[in-house]
């Protein structure tokens, strides 16, 4: 609107929720919104030789970045679109500190303000990961972490791994839940009625056949 050559915004009128008072309506409206970070899980390097754990590379990153993917202050990059770049220049994790160009790149096509990565090795039954953060600008690491255990149990530590990542960036305790140990004992197989032949009524159920369940020290009721 213009009014004695100065031009006038038209006013804009809040309407409050019901239930809340108008100056507080304005207040929720005013309040800015912070932005997610954008974040980017690279595949993790075996520093072991032991070719029938090769698959854990990218295993670890897919799951540590499902994992992300819950808390809604990230926002994480597609695994493939994170795959191909990677690709192309040959990724090692030793980059994420050392190599510039590397990472320009990866900021450039990814756009993202932290990548996580970080090594494994598997000896003698036990798992060691370290997972690192790493904020891609300047190239430098803003937090390490290592959680090693038996192999038997990845999955588990897998998911305290990421427990532990996650709490670094939304400044929180660690919220992981440890998995229930699974226990041994009866399991008790009930077989359905069949009916009879030639006749509408069903034949009793055979007996209850009660089956072993063993369990091993180790063992835990891990899903994934």
């Amino acid at each position: 609107m213009n009014r004695g050559g100065q031009t006038l915004e038209p006013q804009r009128h809040i309407a409050a929720p019901s239930g809340v008072p108008g100056f507080l309506a304005v207040l929720l409206v005013a309040a800015p919104v912070l932005a997610a970070t954008n974040v980017a899980v690279f595949n993790f390097q075996m520093k072991s030789d032991t070719p029938d754990w090769k698959w854990l590379e990218k295993g670890l990153s897919d799951r540590i970045a499902t994992d992300f993917v819950q808390d809604r202050s990230l926002t994480v990059v597609a695994r493939d679109e994170m795959q191909m770049l990677a690709q192309k220049m040959n990724w090692v994790p030793e980059m994420a500190t050392s190599d510039p160009a590397r990472m320009k790149e990866i900021r450039a096509g990814l756009k993202v303000e932290h990548l996580v990565t970080g090594v494994y090795e598997v000896a003698r039954e036990q798992i060691k990961i370290t997972g690192q953060i790493v904020e891609v600008e300047g190239r430098t690491e803003l937090a390490r972490q290592e959680i090693s255990g038996p192999v038997v149990e990845v999955l588990e530590l897998q998911r305290r791994l990421s427990a532990e990542l996650l709490a670094w960036f939304s400044k929180q305790p660690p919220a992981f839940r440890p998995p229930r140990p699974c226990t041994k004992g009866w399991t008790f197989t009930i077989r359905a009625a069949t009916p009879r032949r030639g006749s509408g009524s069903a034949r009793r159920p055979a007996p209850t056949r009660r089956t072993w369940r063993p369990s091993t020290s180790s063992a835990r009721c891990i899903t994934s």
